[in-house]
């Protein structure tokens, strides 16, 4: 054998060693607890899904040694014959499930898009686990019909925030037809963008224009065409003033939510239900004061900040609550119930 043939054959040898040191941590990170790998086990996986020579029992068992000296949670079962296992995964699977029941849920992205992430997420537990989730997930279940490139315009906007450069973008609007058109003709607008906001299962999109110094709001799924720009952005500190991201997030509990006005104190008359009470409950929150009356109703006190959607509310369950107090809210609601009926006259 010559010198390059023996110096080619010790490096390859370096890159077996080195592959098979990765291929036993892609295996590792497929196993728990309750499926741990023996060192056969091991040896016929790096065989069947890497192509790989089968190794002596001491080289996987060196691997392994390597991989728990650089801190990968890897475990040897009490009975060794049952071999080792991953003791700890980037996420426990209640949280995974968490996860992917949000993505599966969200309108503002595709359906494509949803199982793309979903994959990605299975691949953070071990095999195990994902044959846990195989019959839980409900395909296609809330999310967006079309090929909606959510993810794509929000690394641009992510981008466009830490690198602090304006935005372009199209926006739309809802015609009679319930279609969705450009606004302003196709006009581009320019945005200094300082914040990205997820509220009622959508992204907001939250900065200022240039010849605007007041915070302004996007929904992302009405964005299109959106484009990075090689332009410096506007500091929020120079275009709101002192504390930007505090008059941020009152500006989105203010906007984005639709709030305004001061916080009101509330009476309101129910009949109180397993359903009825689980509705106020929710609406109201814990801090709520609740008396019984000699008819078997009940009055409710709390308090909540007074808007149009706090009418809303009552309006659609308007045949479960009745406003007592205060009365500007009382006559508010009962006007705009009046107005509801008139459609059906």
């Amino acid at each position: 054998m010559t010198d390059r043939q023996n110096v080619q054959g010790k490096e390859k040898a370096r890159k077996d060693t080195k592959e098979v040191l990765i291929r036993v941590l892609q295996i590792m990170e497929g196993t728990d607890a309750r499926t741990p790998m023996n060192s056969r086990e091991i040896n016929d996986a790096l065989m069947s899904e890497f192509g790989m020579r089968r190794m002596d029992r001491k080289t996987i068992s060196d691997n392994l040694t390597t991989l728990m000296s650089c801190g990968y949670p890897i475990r040897q079962m009490e009975d060794r014959r049952k071999g080792w296992y991953m003791a700890d995964h980037r996420f426990a699977d209640w949280e995974l499930k968490i996860m992917m029941d949000a993505v599966q849920q969200a309108r503002f992205i595709s359906a494509g898009e949803a199982e793309t992430i979903r994959k990605k997420l299975l691949g953070l537990t071990s095999k195990r686990g994902r044959s846990r989730f195989a019959h839980l997930m409900e395909r296609d279940a809330g999310n967006a019909p079309v090929d909606y490139e959510t993810g794509v315009m929000l690394e641009d906007l992510l981008e466009a925030i830490y690198s602090k450069r304006k935005i372009s973008f199209q926006y739309t609007e809802i015609d009679k037809t319930l279609q969705k058109v450009l606004r302003r003709d196709g006009d581009r607008y320019v945005l200094n963008v300082y914040a990205i906001y997820w509220a009622e299962n959508t992204y907001y999109i939250i900065g200022a224009h240039d010849h605007r110094e007041e915070l302004t709001q996007y929904r992302l799924d009405r964005v299109v065409n959106l484009s990075v720009l090689p332009d410096n952005a506007t500091p929020a500190a120079t275009k709101i003033g002192p504390n930007p991201e505090l008059q941020i997030r009152e500006f989105i509990e203010r906007s984005v939510y639709h709030y305004s006005g001061e916080v009101i104190r509330l009476e309101v008359s129910y009949e109180p239900s397993q359903q009825t009470n689980a509705i106020l409950y929710d609406f109201a929150g814990d801090d709520v004061q609740v008396r019984e009356c000699p008819n078997g109703r009940c009055i409710a006190s709390f308090k909540k900040m007074n808007s149009v959607t706090l009418v809303g509310w009552f309006m659609q369950y308007g045949t479960r609550f009745k406003v007592l107090a205060p009365h500007d809210l009382r006559e508010n609601v009962f006007s705009e119930l009046k107005k509801a009926a008139k459609q059906y006259v």
